[in-house]
């Protein structure tokens, strides 16, 4: 489903699994491209190292925006910051990039905006943060390459992979 939406086309999931696993399938695509991810994965100031190293075996990324309990942007935890930490209870508080030094732009920032701040800031992640500085989107490096390299994609108005699920009627479909 991914390759054929990377081409244009539009790629199917088939029915013989269960509805859950469909629907992995299907956030597994809309996830491999998706322009400005609108979900992130994030960790709380007081968690652990230990924490982040689980998240990250868990997603096969190391870079998490920091937010407080009201969404209040507070700083990101990169594969950088942890990489030499041996203490593995240290709160994420205390080896994050703070809110000072954060690479941020407001929602609606151009493409060249994000380009121009992630150059400068010399990072490959991007938060985008709304007038109260709460976390709205997180846009990465990886994105932009995808998106040049295959321009043909066939993407949703959220700049996703389009993707369908076959469904069945009848008997043994409930």
């Amino acid at each position: 489903a991914i390759a054929l939406a990377q081409e244009g086309g539009i790629g199917f999931i088939h029915k013989n699994m269960s509805i859950e696993q469909q629907a992995a399938e299907v956030r597994k695509v809309k996830k491999f491209e998706a322009g400005m991810v609108t979900d992130a994965v994030t960790v709380n100031p007081d968690a652990t190292i230990a924490d982040v190293v689980a998240l990250t075996e868990k997603h096969g990324f190391a870079g998490f925006p920091v937010v407080t309990e009201s969404n209040e942007l507070v700083g990101i935890i990169t594969g950088r910051d942890v990489r030499f930490v041996t203490d593995l209870s240290k709160k994420v508080s205390s080896v994050m990039t703070p809110k000072e030094k954060l690479a941020a732009v407001k929602e609606g920032a151009t493409r060249e905006e994000v380009q121009e701040k992630m150059h400068e800031a010399r990072v490959e992640k991007v938060l985008v943060v709304n007038d109260e500085f709460q976390l709205t989107g997180m846009i990465t490096a990886k994105d932009f390459h995808k998106a040049e390299r295959k321009p043909n994609a066939c993407k949703d108005e959220r700049g996703r992979l389009r993707v369908g699920a076959a469904v069945g009627a009848g008997a043994g479909n409930e």
